[in-house]
């Protein structure tokens, strides 16, 4: 199973298409730059909005990492 780290608000309805769609979604507004980097070495995708930075640092490590797509 794919996981998605949604790392942004969106709307549950958001969060209930990508779990219809098999996917496992870990929902973390907002994480902090520790926690954020840790999610980062298990997921396959990425959603953000406006209020996360995508670093280079964050990536170095994001060996699962396929795509990052903003909501």
């Amino acid at each position: 199973m794919y996981k998605v780290l949604v790392s942004d608000p969106i709307a549950d309805k958001g969060i209930a298409i990508l779990e219809d769609a098999g996917f496992e979604v870990i929902y973390n507004p907002n994480p902090s730059n520790d926690v954020l980097q840790a999610y980062l070495r298990d997921i396959n995708a990425w959603v953000v909005r406006s209020g996360t930075k995508i670093l280079a640092e964050y990536l170095k490590d994001a060996r699962n990492l396929q795509v990052i797509g903003r909501a």
